[in-house]
């Protein structure tokens, strides 16, 4: 009985959805602080905070912090009057009233982890 319910738990395993685990891997390539560089000379970092759901973007060197926060893994995060998307190597900042700004890692300015 018991190693029948052991190969039960093993076969339903292989077919569950993902695992915390799973997660974390991929939201710990997130952590840490990036510097961007926006056309026009502009820089941005972005600082991805906790379980990469949440980020901090502050427009260099003075520049107020944002908080913005995304739904799930892999879409566009929300603030205020802000919104941010990570694609490709850059991220398109989308601010109320402004045209989208494109920035790309700035990689000789990065503290922590490798961009997504």
């Amino acid at each position: 009985m018991l190693f029948a319910g052991l190969v039960l738990l093993a076969a339903g395993s292989g077919c569950s959805a993902e695992t915390d685990a799973d997660n974390a891997g991929r939201t710990s390539r997130l952590t840490g602080k990036h510097i961007l560089m926006c056309e026009g000379g502009r820089q941005v970092s972005v600082a991805f905070v906790g379980d990469g759901l949440t980020i901090d973007l502050a427009t260099s060197p003075n520049g107020k912090t944002e908080r913005l926060t995304a739904p799930a893994a892999g879409v566009t995060y929300f603030g205020d009057y802000v919104n941010l998307a990570i694609s490709d190597g850059a991220i398109l900042i989308m601010r109320a009233g402004a045209p989208p700004q494109i920035c790309r890692w700035d990689s000789r300015k990065r503290v922590g982890q490798p961009p997504p």
